[in-house]
């Protein structure tokens, strides 16, 4: 709602019609923010990392 008053006000056509869009991101955003809390590992500049227990990373060794 914030956002369609903003739009308005300073007359932007194109971000008035995407606006619609807004509830699908956001749903997408919760969803990869939950998955990144169940997640143990991640890439960084190409190389497989582990979180280990502490919140240090350690390089994941298959």
């Amino acid at each position: 709602m914030t956002a369609g008053i903003i739009l308005k006000n300073l007359k932007d056509t194109e971000g008035f019609e995407s606006l619609y869009l807004l509830p699908l991101r956001d749903t997408f955003a919760l969803i990869f923010w939950f998955l990144a809390l169940t997640k143990r590992t991640v890439v960084w500049r190409g190389v497989k990392y582990k979180l280990i227990n502490n919140g240090k990373m350690v390089p994941f060794i298959n």
